[in-house]
């Protein structure tokens, strides 16, 4: 694959060995997942005249829905299981949790495949792509191996269900089944409430599986389930029933007792999913689903992504106009506690430009309100604390405490069903937060790079500008002013995770490894390409340790001076013109 990912971490340390087998995780990850990202890469989506209509839609330029997506996503609803066991989600005895949490697992497995359509229409129905794949031909090798698995503990649980409540169809027929209430991760596909409705539940699900998707391309799915299935256009899946309006998803509504614990159980993993979801990995570990980093802008408030060539020889900032990116990347972590708090913290809440402040509000408010509707409207258990007890508490950025007050105001005004629930805590006094400090740069690691004085090559900027530097909007006198060369040591840790971004290191020549966080695989580090960009760019900490692994010649930017006279980052039409007239160093 053009940008591969680390396979499974090995079983000695992954605890989702115990719901999902390593090697089907691999399969599932290959077969649906990389494609994610390859759809997502530069190669891919420069040409795709859609971009350059509404870059703001182009999933391309969106969160990370790829491998690392589905990995981070899978252990948080892991976590979250056991968080929230006996508060949002009723006491249950051993077994019945250890399948509610495997079933999580499980579900995050496949929630996201339909991703793998780069367009704003693939995007739309990609729920209900998740749902048809599952129950489609195309899964029946994996569908086989994750029965005979007991993946999620799914087979001894319908095993057990059986004896007391036959289902409607086979057992593995019914867990493809259980897979497809993947689709119901989406809240704009399945409204918070339809969770405790199950028979108009199961109606959305009998529309959304043996439909044909570009039946579903218009409107809401719950307003098209309200109207019945479209029997016009039949999806695939409809051939593996007699009879699907009486034998689908009949567990769904069947009235005994064993059968609506199961799926109470089915539901409370379904819940676990969407939190999990809803709190994807944001601020320093934003990554496109190709793995191209995302930051804010911290002068325009815009979003700035890092393309790179699939050999990592070309590497690109391009700026754009996203707003859900740029209020996304600004959002430095979210949490929820136990007892149902929203926990948010911010990197910035000052900006230089006039007007960036006041946009960036608005979309951070109605970005904060999506993520409430996911990670803790989804839980309804009448034995959990209630809506009004479960607070929003947003930690105020240390830059601008009034970013905070402001933004706490503008959510109860856009949004009142949430009013009266939010507060403001001050930087550092959050006892829930679950991020980590922002530490000084490494100054050791500073004054290594000053022992060796190294030659500043004349070919400098030349070299900068085939791996992707935006050269001819810089003034080259202004930006080599400030810089210094040193010889870095072998052994010497440049870049620290959770360090302050406060310079940017350019190397001139091989010798640098990078370790990014958040789950992301080591990349070869080329020459010529500037490293501690984004955090720089977003004023915030490192996401990736630099590590010298022999000894090599570096330039040294201060930060201050980077954004002044280097940061230039294309917009998309110059990045366009650029990868046409010179694709990428050799």
């Amino acid at each position: 694959m053009p940008h591969a990912t680390a396979a499974p971490t090995p079983s000695a340390a992954n605890p989702l060995d115990a719901h999902l087998p390593a090697a089907l995780r691999a399969q599932l990850e290959q077969r649906y997942w990389a494609p994610i990202g390859d759809a997502a890469a530069l190669e891919r989506f420069i040409t795709d005249p859609a971009l350059y209509v509404a870059p703001d839609r182009h999933p391309a330029l969106f969160a990370d829905h790829g491998v690392v997506h589905v990995r981070d996503i899978a252990a948080s609803a892991a976590a979250l299981a056991g968080r929230l066991h006996g508060t949002l989600l009723p006491p249950r005895p051993p077994a019945a949790q250890r399948f509610v949490q495997g079933l999580a697992v499980l579900l995050a497995y496949v929630h996201d495949i339909g991703m793998v359509e780069p367009t704003a229409a693939g995007r739309k129905v990609h729920p209900q792509f998740a749902a048809q794949t599952v129950l489609g031909a195309g899964f029946d090798d994996l569908a086989d191996a994750l029965w005979q698995a007991d993946a999620g503990g799914l087979r001894t649980r319908l095993l057990a269900l059986h004896s007391t409540t036959p289902p409607a169809v086979p057992l593995p027929q019914c867990a493809r089944e259980v897979l497809a209430m993947a689709l119901c991760h989406s809240k704009s596909a399945v409204p918070a409430a339809w969770l405790d409705d199950r028979p108009r539940l199961r109606q959305l699900m009998l529309r959304a599986c043996f439909t044909d998707l570009a039946a579903q391309h218009h409107g809401r799915l719950a307003e098209q389930a309200a109207a019945g299935r479209d029997r016009s256009a039949p999806a695939a899946p409809l051939v593996r029933y007699a009879d699907a309006d009486a034998q689908a998803f009949a567990w769904l509504v069947a009235p005994q007792p064993a059968a609506q614990a199961f799926v109470d159980e089915v539901i409370d993993a379904v819940r676990l999913l969407r939190a999990a979801d809803a709190l994807r990995q944001r601020g320093t570990t934003l990554r496109t689903s190709a793995g191209y980093e995302v930051c804010t802008d911290s002068t325009t408030g815009e979003a700035v992504v890092g393309p790179r060539s699939a050999d990592q020889r070309l590497a690109l900032l391009l700026r754009f106009d996203n707003p859900i990116s740029a209020a996304e990347a600004n959002l430095r972590a979210t949490a929820m506690t136990a007892d149902g708090h929203l926990c948010v913290e911010f990197y910035r809440g000052a900006f230089a430009q006039a007007g960036v402040r006041e946009r960036l509000l608005v979309v951070t408010a109605d970005v904060i309100a999506d993520i409430e509707a996911d990670a803790l409207a989804s839980f309804s258990h009448p034995a959990a604390t209630t809506m009004a007890q479960r607070r929003i508490r947003l930690t105020a950025p240390a830059d601008d405490h009034r970013f905070a007050d402001e933004l706490a105001a503008l959510i109860a005004a856009r949004h009142p069903r949430l009013a009266g629930r939010l507060q403001v805590v001050a930087p550092d006094a959050d006892p829930d937060s679950e991020s980590t400090p922002i530490s000084p740069a490494p100054a050791a690691a500073w004054e290594a790079t000053t022992a060796t004085p190294a030659p500043l090559p004349a070919q400098l900027f030349a070299q900068m500008a085939a791996h992707g530097l935006h050269v001819a909007a810089i003034d080259r006198t202004a930006a080599l002013a400030g810089t210094r060369c040193a010889t870095v040591p072998a052994g010497t840790v440049l870049l620290q995770p959770g360090s302050l971004g406060t310079f940017v290191v350019v190397p001139l020549g091989p010798g640098l490894a990078l370790q990014p966080t958040g789950g992301y695989p080591p990349q070869p580090l080329h020459p010529w390409i500037p490293l501690g960009v984004t955090g720089v760019v977003r004023g915030g900490e490192r996401n990736a340790a630099v590590v010298a692994e022999s000894a090599v010649d570096v330039l040294l930017i201060d930060g201050h001076h980077y954004l002044a006279a280097w940061f230039r980052p294309y917009d998309l039409s110059g990045l366009r013109a650029r990868l046409a007239a010179a694709p990428a160093p050799t």
